[in-house]
């Protein structure tokens, strides 16, 4: 005789296996949608409050909720490091080291990105929309400020 408390873990955590299964399965999500699967996987968790041992021997399907977490963080990381960028770019204390550093890792950031990506070889979540193509945009537009920017005060500081 189980209570109902059990009932609705149970409910809960088939829930999330479905949702998983159809996200692998190629299932149309957006990145609202992921971020909102990891809040889940993570209200999950905390509430069951069991160890990793005890998961994995209920049918945790640990790397999936891996995969789900590490493109959520990596669209995070991204979404935090262009709005660094913006704030750099309209600093009064703007440096050029720092902006160049926001370069690299632009750069860094954008091939992890899509590297997560449906259609590349290895793209971990088939029907999964990383709106790319928006992204690129709001990046393209940074990197050209942020370059023309580095070479205003390139000049304004002498440097020929």
């Amino acid at each position: 005789h189980e209570c109902s408390a059990d009932v609705d873990f149970e409910a809960e955590f088939e829930a999330l296996r479905r949702r998983l299964r159809d996200l692998e399965g190629g299932a149309a999500c957006h990145v609202p949608d992921l971020r909102s699967l990891a809040k889940d996987v993570e209200d999950l968790l905390e509430a069951l409050a069991i160890s990793d041992e005890a998961l994995l021997e209920v049918g945790w399907p640990a790397e999936a909720v891996a995969r789900v977490l590490s493109t959520v963080t990596c669209v995070d990381a991204w979404d935090k490091l262009l709005a660094e960028g913006q704030k750099h770019l309209g600093a009064r204390d703007f440096a050029a080291d720092r902006a160049v550093g926001v370069l690299e890792r632009v750069v860094d950031t954008w091939q992890a990105l899509r590297g997560l990506a449906p259609s590349r070889r290895g793209g971990r979540l088939p029907g999964l929309d990383l709106g790319l193509e928006s992204k690129a945009r709001a990046a393209g537009a940074l990197v050209s400020a942020l370059v023309d920017r580095l070479a205003t005060e390139g000049k304004d500081g002498g440097d020929r």
